[in-house]
């Protein structure tokens, strides 16, 4: 399921997302609301700052694998 998601977030992004892309992905409305989340370490990915540019980013895999992740059902015991 993920493999299409990848490829079109890869042929789209590239390697790495950030910014007003980075928060529609994950799913927020404003970038704002993205930056109130990072700053509580509340994304549901891992987020990084690069020396020299302006936001956080993301891996664009990373991304994709948690998008296909949602509605899978819980696994229970």
């Amino acid at each position: 399921l993920a493999h299409p998601i990848v490829s079109a977030l890869l042929s789209a992004h590239g390697e790495l997302i950030g910014g007003v892309e980075l928060a529609r992905c994950l799913g927020f409305r404003t970038t704002r609301a993205f930056q109130k989340a990072a700053a509580a370490e509340r994304l549901p990915v891992e987020t990084f700052v690069l020396e020299g540019r302006r936001g956080r980013f993301a891996r664009t895999r990373d991304i994709a694998i948690w998008l296909a992740s949602l509605g899978e059902e819980p696994v229970k015991s």
